[in-house]
């Protein structure tokens, strides 16, 4: 066996040993838009490859500029088919030696693989945080009521992205695993697979934007899904069921979009919107461990 550093001529042996095992982990960044798009350039990659030359192992990073603003490298895949924590270790070392200026690494794994898990606090990583995907069918969803003289719009391009900053910035600026959000990042593709007719939508106060949901496609293993994130309402309007009624919105535009299914993902820690889903009907269907490697 040996590590090489991912090259162009590689690229497509890679991205394919990701849709292979992307279900293994947690696939934030292996959707299939994230690997269409996948560059080497600020995603330092490398290779696990048997006497064969086939892969069996990958360990991928995410230093894009957002990242690296905050000092730290989102995992995007670290797998391999040997379940061994010498294989991982060759691998990790490579990949991290000459990060610059990053604190940590970090990335999620399902509560439910033990083996995995076991593997990467060998490695040095600690459990940072607890992650959970809730998921309602969506024709169980109720209709959304919002109190007079607020209204909700579709997002306008070239006029609501500070307004969207701001509320995200506001809602979740308390919450681990938060990083500031400018209007560089916000990128709306009509074209792409996890596009969804007016899913980004404001909550208007007048002419003050007070909350908002987005709400997209995603492929899963069970179909097609509609997922809701983010969803967050300034604090001084918290607590007048606004953040409930644009769930709800969430997921009935789920069902017109005839999507069967829609999903969401709540720290565990963020108990008071834990509290929201699970009331209006959400079911935890699964667990994911945040794990953090410092550098």
């Amino acid at each position: 066996m040996k590590v090489v550093h991912l090259e162009s001529n590689r690229l497509q042996e890679f991205i394919n040993y990701c849709r292979d095992n992307r279900y293994e982990h947690d696939e934030s960044f292996l959707s299939e838009k994230e690997l269409e798009e996948f560059e080497i350039k600020d995603n330092p990659t490398v290779l696990l490859t048997d006497d064969k030359d086939t892969i069996i192992g990958a360990a991928s990073l995410i230093l894009s500029q957002q990242f690296r603003d905050n000092r730290k490298g989102r995992i995007r895949i670290l797998h391999s088919s040997i379940a061994s924590v010498e294989v991982y270790q060759s691998m990790l070392e490579p990949l991290v030696k000459d990060i610059k200026n990053i604190d940590y690494i970090y990335g999620f794994l399902p509560e439910t693989r033990e083996n995995s898990r076991e593997i990467f606090e060998k490695l040095g990583f600690d459990v940072e945080r607890y992650a959970w995907e809730l998921k309602i069918p969506s024709d169980a969803g109720k209709l959304p009521a919002f109190p007079d003289g607020f209204r909700a719009e579709s997002f306008v391009e070239g006029r609501d992205e500070i307004a969207w900053c701001t509320i995200i910035n506001e809602a979740f600026k308390n919450l681990a695993g938060h990083m500031p959000m400018t209007p560089d990042k916000i990128k709306i593709d009509r074209d792409g697979e996890e596009y969804l007719e007016n899913g980004k939508i404001l909550l208007w106060d007048q002419d003050k934007a007070v909350g908002l949901i987005n709400i997209a496609k995603e492929a899963a293993e069970e179909g097609e899904i509609a997922f809701i994130g983010p969803i967050g309402v300034l604090p001084e309007y918290q607590g007048k069921g606004l953040g409930r009624n644009l769930l709800r919105m969430g997921i009935e535009l789920a069902k017109r979009s005839g999507i069967d299914n829609t999903v969401l993902t709540v720290n565990a820690e963020n108990s008071k919107a834990a509290d929201l889903y699970l009331s209006e009907g959400f079911k935890k269907v699964a667990v994911f461990v945040c794990y953090r490697k410092w550098l």
